[in-house]
């Protein structure tokens, strides 16, 4: 069986992080893009891949940025990798 692959956008808290844990659960291997707070992208990744054994890999790409979309591409690319999926969950929010 050839493995999926699904990348998240803001994939590394809230929705998009109990997402990637349902995918990941299901056998999905993730990118999970985060927009500034490495630590915490990183310690999630290593917690998916502990509990459910998938690859997961971890891209520093502020949505928000259009530089971020070719950061993106590039990655992808330059890795010879393809998506089965991209779930577009970052958002931005407005805590005043």
């Amino acid at each position: 069986m050839m493995e999926k692959r699904v990348l998240i956008t803001g994939g590394t808290k809230g929705i998009g992080r109990a997402v990637a844990e349902c995918l990941a659960k299901a056998g999905y291997s993730l990118i999970l893009t985060y927009a500034s707070d490495k630590e915490e992208a990183l310690r999630v990744a290593d917690g998916l891949l502990q509990q459910y054994k998938v690859e997961v890999l971890t891209l520093q790409a502020d949505i928000s940025d259009r530089k971020s979309i070719k950061k993106i591409e590039s990655f992808l690319t330059g890795c010879s990798m393809r998506l089965d999926a991209v779930i577009f969950n970052a958002g931005l929010t407005c805590r005043d």
